[in-house]
């Protein structure tokens, strides 16, 4: 069985020391795809040593990697492809920490 790219990126970056996290909807909110699979997904990143947080109303779909790195746009990672999904890589530390601030704030509300 080949090992999907992603997860070696990830054991790279842990092995660094770099912690990952996941802030994601909660699979029963969904509307499309198969709730077992993202779950499934959900289980696998728990099992290779990512932080998966779970929000019950709907969240911004953005990455931010070294406090600096930003990704953002529609696409969802977790399910189905859409002609709509976009990216956007913005390099600020400023912006990266203003996204951070607004999905924990959405969590707790």
């Amino acid at each position: 069985m080949e090992i999907p790219e992603q997860e070696i990126t990830f054991k790279k970056l842990q092995e660094k020391g770099v912690k990952i996290t996941v802030i994601t909807e909660n699979p029963d909110q969904t509307v499309y795809g198969n709730v077992e699979f993202l779950y499934m997904l959900l289980k696998e990143m728990k099992e290779a040593g990512i932080k998966v947080k779970s929000a019950d109303r709907e969240i911004e779909h953005f990455a931010v990697i070294d406090s600096e790195l930003v990704w953002h746009g529609g696409m969802n990672l977790l399910g189905k492809e859409d002609v709509w999904d976009n990216l956007i890589r913005v390099k600020d530390a400023k912006a990266a920490s203003e996204l951070l601030e607004i999905a924990v704030k959405r969590m707790e509300n």
